[in-house]
């Protein structure tokens, strides 16, 4: 028998994750027992293992501890590989330094989750990171992080040196040379300061494409009135991100809306985040995709109730982790889901019928 057709394969992934699909299918799906493809089967258990119903969650994580190591590696070095996998292995602990090898080596890992690896105490994993000098080059805050790391061996931070002085020293590793200079004094008044380049190597994507309500319009203009702000917009990236990592709650509210994904998705690797930021995070419309995306895909964050409605409700969130959240949603909220126009309409159609599903009286058994 020959194989099913990708399509085949896409179609059938998409309803096993549709957030009403039978629980049977997506347990069947968590164990690896339906006909897909090997990259089909790895998704649907990592976006599975996130799932709402703890029998689902567990036989997805089961099945993806047991995957053959050199199979998983394959997966983790194929660049087609989909991110929500190679996310979820850079980012679980007790991945092995060989399956982190391939991850650090996929061209197709993102810049967030190399950042995070930059900052593992795994000197081999550490010394294959300085080996890609054309992800270095191109972003100089995994060289900032590789520096800060003290795990990084002496050799290593040798050669981190030499690659700074003779491949990417014009590439401004240190984040100086492309960033404007501070002024040397206040601004007059309530004016803020025009923010500076963030990144040398990213052009921050424009973050306000959704309306603000006036209400959340005259938090932004209080928010850039603080010293606080005043303070951050001189910063280059290299002190942003020690900032978002080390900074207090006020300095996290500001930066977490940072034009730069970099910047951004760092203050969520602070260990000073309490849930309470999480859920206001989860809430903003101004802030990068990826910063929605990395809490919706954190399984401690969306235990919690007011996070999971706060990513449904926002309609910046990616549609992808929307759907797997209606779920754990109560019935009023999915009704109000249902006729609310700010969000997605596959998202509003979803929480419509999921509804309907719950509320629609049992069918009495007949006789026959």
């Amino acid at each position: 028998m020959s194989p099913a057709p990708a399509t085949d394969h896409a179609s059938l992934l998409a309803r096993v994750l549709d957030p009403a699909a039978p629980k049977a299918a997506r347990l069947a799906a968590a164990r690896g027992a339906l006909p897909l493809g090997r990259q089909e089967t790895i998704l649907a258990q990592v976006r599975l293992s996130a799932d709402s119903d703890p029998e689902v969650s567990a036989e997805a994580q089961r099945s993806l501890s047991v995957w053959p190591a050199d199979a998983l590696a394959a997966i983790l070095g194929d660049p087609a590989t989909d991110g929500a996998v190679l996310e979820h292995f850079a980012r679980r602990p007790g991945t092995s330094p060989t399956l982190l090898a391939s991850l650090v080596t996929n061209p197709s890992l993102s810049d967030e989750a190399l950042l995070h690896l930059a900052g593992v105490s795994e000197a081999s994993v550490l010394d294959q990171i300085i080996g890609n000098e054309s992800r270095l080059a191109r972003n100089p805050a995994i060289a900032a992080i590789l520096k800060a790391n003290q795990a990084l061996s002496r050799p290593a931070r040798r050669r981190l040196t030499e690659l700074e002085e003779h491949v990417v020293g014009h590439e401004e590793i240190a984040f100086q040379a492309r960033v404007a200079p501070a002024p040397t004094e206040e601004p007059a008044g309530d004016v803020p300061l025009p923010p500076p380049e963030a990144l040398v190597e990213e052009t921050p994507a424009p973050v306000l494409e959704i309306p603000l309500t006036p209400e959340e319009q005259a938090a932004e203009e209080a928010l850039r009135r603080t010293p606080v702000f005043l303070r951050i917009v001189r910063m280059n990236v290299a002190e942003k991100i020690q900032a978002a990592i080390k900074g207090n709650a006020e300095e996290r509210a500001i930066l977490i809306r940072d034009p730069s994904r970099i910047v951004s998705t760092t203050v969520l690797k602070s260990p000073k985040l309490n849930e309470q930021e999480i859920e206001n995070y989860a809430n903003l419309r101004n802030v990068n995709d990826e910063v929605l995306r990395i809490i919706g895909t954190h399984r401690d964050w969306t235990k919690s109730y007011g996070v999971a409605h706060s990513l449904v409700r926002n309609p910046r969130t990616p549609t992808g982790i929307s759907l797997t959240m209606l779920n754990r949603l109560v019935n009023k909220d999915l009704k109000n889901l249902g006729t609310d126009k700010n969000i997605p309409e596959v998202i509003r159609r979803s929480a419509k019928r999921l509804f309907d599903l719950r509320t629609k009286p049992a069918e009495k058994g007949k006789r026959k």
